[in-house]
């Protein structure tokens, strides 16, 4: 997912954590009170519904000027009104006085009840594949789960590692 994020403003005052995602169906840049990333731009050189940006895939995204009056800039060259072209995740989008990036959306992280069911599935695993004592798994397993909390494993890690423990699981039914 791609997110667009506030990095300037004109009065160059921080632009604080004004991050929004890029909805699937599109999403608009604008003054306007209803534009999903809003500006609020009191010279008026942005306008109310100045651009137009829908996803391309994963770090691709395609920016549209909706403008009628202003361009708007993309990595310092002008997009006229009416203007289209491919964005990528770190272009810098400039709207008036504001600066605008599209970046990757950040990882959710994995919650406790997720870890706890990766660590069963490992620590079965284990026991399978002659690694880990069921009698004593009093030393390994405590610290493979604070590796995974320092690590701060997301949702889609634990996923990946699950995966492959089933992989294993399963390669080792077959034999």
């Amino acid at each position: 997912m791609i997110v667009l994020r506030l990095v300037r403003r004109p009065d160059g005052a921080p632009a604080g954590p004004a991050v929004r995602p890029i909805e699937e169906g599109g999403s608009t840049i604008g003054r306007a009170p209803d534009c999903d990333l809003v500006l609020d731009d009191p010279l008026r050189l942005v306008s109310r519904r100045h651009a137009w940006i829908v996803p391309q895939g994963p770090a691709e995204a395609l920016l549209r000027c909706i403008s009628t009056t202003a361009t708007l800039l993309v990595n310092g060259e002008a997009l006229p009104p009416g203007g289209e072209r491919v964005v990528q995740v770190g272009d810098r989008l400039r709207i008036g006085g504001f600066e605008v990036q599209p970046r990757t959306a950040a990882a959710s992280p994995a919650d406790a009840r997720s870890v706890q069911g990766l660590l069963d599935h490992w620590a079965d695993v284990l026991v399978a594949i002659g690694y880990l004592d069921p009698a004593a798994p009093k030393k390994l397993m405590p610290r493979l789960n604070q590796a995974l909390n320092r690590a701060q494993v997301t949702t889609e890690e634990v996923h990946i590692l699950r995966g492959i423990a089933r992989a294993i699981t399963a390669s080792r039914e077959s034999d």
